[in-house]
């Protein structure tokens, strides 16, 4: 019985230290990004010669809500105990990103999705990384557009023309909602090209960091309505395509990370940072789709 016993815990010693070793082996992930988007830029200098989870900082001067996210995941993963090797595939749009993950072409991407926007038989997906009714968006101009820019509700918005995508479906039904006239425009970028042009008046956006809440794409300028903004009735969780190699080591790993870093607080810091959840518009008057 002795001998039995010392044999067991043998055997648990050298299956803890047999997982030990596994755990610090490279999961190799196959991960999308969009191809405009310079997260691969911007991430590689964040991480460059450091592992992800040495940084504490999440913005930049202009960065995004998919660079905040990507190091997000890249910690996530580390916390639930796979060292990642990411290989990156880029893509020119979003919908064919998550056409891509659903059949099984890569893991996941760099960032969160809307629930509506999940397969459930296809992916995995995460608790919520943004809870439902915690994401909200300003209503962005030019400058020079100063008859929107005093706007002061939602009947004398509806005067105006937006631009959005129908694949954004949160803001899609959000602005059909308010009885917005809206174009489907493909790619972020063409979107502040076009208000240039004058062919619409405003978009809705993601409040940034700047003082002024200013968003800068290809040099053009966008800031705020001031005291109007929507919330967007749905939540948003990461994905993991189901039948790829590791798919369930990589979900969990995620899963668990994400859940820690939501405890420890550093997710609602690292939205903080980024401008998402702002303080400075928290008495704003909503004109759509307050949480039901």
């Amino acid at each position: 019985m002795t001998k039995f016993i010392f044999s067991v815990h043998l055997f648990i010693t050298y299956l803890a230290l047999s997982c030990s070793t596994l755990a610090n082996e490279p999961v190799t992930i196959h991960v999308g990004v969009l191809t405009d988007a310079g997260l691969l830029t911007s991430y590689t200098e964040a991480t460059h010669n450091k592992p992800c989870n040495e940084i504490d900082t999440y913005a930049y001067s202009n960065s995004t809500r998919t660079y905040t996210e990507s190091l997000l995941i890249c910690q996530a993963l580390r916390l639930g105990g796979i060292n990642p090797k990411f290989k990156f595939i880029e893509f020119p749009t979003e919908h064919r990103l998550l056409k891509s993950i659903n059949e099984g072409k890569l893991h996941m991407m760099f960032s969160s999705t809307w629930l509506e926007d999940i397969n459930p038989e296809k992916v995995f997906y995460t608790d919520a990384i943004i809870d439902k009714g915690s994401f909200e968006k300003g209503i962005y101009t030019l400058p020079e557009h100063k008859k929107l820019l005093a706007v002061k509700n939602l009947e004398e918005l509806t005067k105006y023309s937006a631009l959005s995508n129908q694949s954004y479906h949160a803001d899609w039904a959000a602005l059909k909602q308010m009885d917005i006239r809206t174009y489907s425009v493909h790619k972020w970028p063409l979107m502040f090209k076009m208000l240039q042009a004058g062919r619409a008046d405003f978009l809705l956006a993601e409040f940034s960091p700047h003082e002024d809440m200013a968003i800068y794409t290809d040099d053009i300028k966008v800031i705020p309505v001031a005291n109007m903004k929507i919330v967007l009735n749905s939540s948003r969780h990461v994905i993991v395509n189901k039948s790829l190699a590791s798919a369930e080591v990589i979900f969990n790993a995620l899963q668990s990370g994400l859940a820690k870093l939501k405890q420890q607080g550093v997710v609602n810091k690292a939205y903080k940072e980024l401008g998402l959840f702002d303080p400075r518009v928290k008495n704003w008057k909503i004109l759509c789709c307050k949480p039901q």
